[in-house]
């Protein structure tokens, strides 16, 4: 019998539903391993008030467990994973949470140190530099000096950059058709290796977690479900065991759905490929440290800029049909 392997779902957790990016499936599964005492330590990220910035850490139990959502904020985590490892003992039991890119790496580093690692990963479109959470500040004139604390994801689905503030106020910038989703796409802000990465659905991880969008609308569900795929043993393992400790609720759903929810960035990116000349033209303009400057100047340049660039892309959709 086959093992559909392909689910959408969420966390019967109210707490961690509602507090994760969507769904709360991944955050479900770092607290059912640490209270089945199969992991030893689980990446957390903590949040840092005084430079603005989310930083990866491991931690012992849930109760230190931090669950924040997606974070737009690239950092090394494949040094940080490494200079860990090296103090963990041999057969220490972790659980990471990976972008596409850092999957194998990680696997690497932890055969190396002879650790026994459950990764879920993450479906990604791109990351962000932490340039674009300063030039979101700046176009909402928000001094950085007034921030207390930032938070990407969460708080509903599929929500929005939640900023408060020193006095108690909150600034809240919704993640899709706005000024944020704007800066997203805008290329400007996106580390050099995403432009050209071909990695989007993470297949080298246990459990694979994204937006099911496509599938689900705000409409429908603004509370968060999660779309997710078991692509090892382990991971499916893991599935059935959440099922069946009733710490998710899902239902399997057709393995092409996990396609078509990523529809969008895996066609971008393959056109990406099929047209590698003509996108490097470009991403050398987006480079150019003096346009750059220009362009995140003024307003009104950042909108043709955007403008231009999604029609760029989407040419290059069009002609790799």
């Amino acid at each position: 019998m086959t093992i559909n392997n392909t689910y959408l779902g969420y966390s019967t957790n109210a707490d961690l539903r509602i507090k994760a990016s969507s769904g709360g499936v991944g955050s479900s599964a770092v607290k059912y391993l640490f209270d089945s005492k199969l992991i030893d330590f689980a990446l957390s990220f903590c949040w840092d008030s005084l430079r603005l910035r989310y930083y990866p850490k491991f931690v012992a139990n849930f109760d230190d467990y931090s669950v924040c959502g997606s974070i737009y904020q690239d950092f090394d985590l494949i040094g940080f994973c490494r200079n860990s490892f090296k103090t963990f003992k041999a057969n220490t039991r972790v659980l990471i949470f990976t972008l596409p890119c850092q999957t194998m790496a990680i696997r690497k580093l932890a055969k190396q140190y002879q650790l026994t690692v459950y990764i879920m990963g993450l479906v990604c479109s791109s990351q962000q530099s932490f340039s674009a959470t300063k030039y979101l500040l700046k176009l909402l004139k928000v001094n950085a000096k007034d921030v207390d604390f930032i938070r990407y994801r969460g708080n509903g689905w599929p929500s929005g950059v939640q900023i408060t503030l020193k006095d108690q106020d909150n600034v809240f910038v919704p993640n899709n058709s706005s000024l944020w989703s704007k800066i997203f796409h805008s290329r400007l802000f996106v580390p050099r290796r995403c432009l050209f990465c071909q990695c989007v659905l993470n297949e080298q991880s246990d459990i694979a977690l994204a937006d099911p969008w496509m599938l689900v609308s705000p409409a429908e569900d603004n509370i968060g479900k999660t779309l997710f795929m078991a692509y090892t043993e382990c991971g499916v393992q893991l599935v059935q065991s959440l099922m069946s400790d009733k710490a998710i609720v899902a239902r399997e759903i057709a393995p092409e759905s996990f396609l078509i929810a990523q529809k969008k960035t895996v066609n971008r990116k393959l056109a990406i490929r099929k047209f590698f000349v003509h996108w490097r033209m470009v991403t050398m303009i987006i480079e150019n440290k003096a346009y750059h400057t220009l362009i995140t100047s003024f307003r009104y340049l950042f909108r043709c800029h955007c403008y231009l660039i999604s029609m760029f892309e989407l040419y290059l959709m069009r002609k790799a049909k």
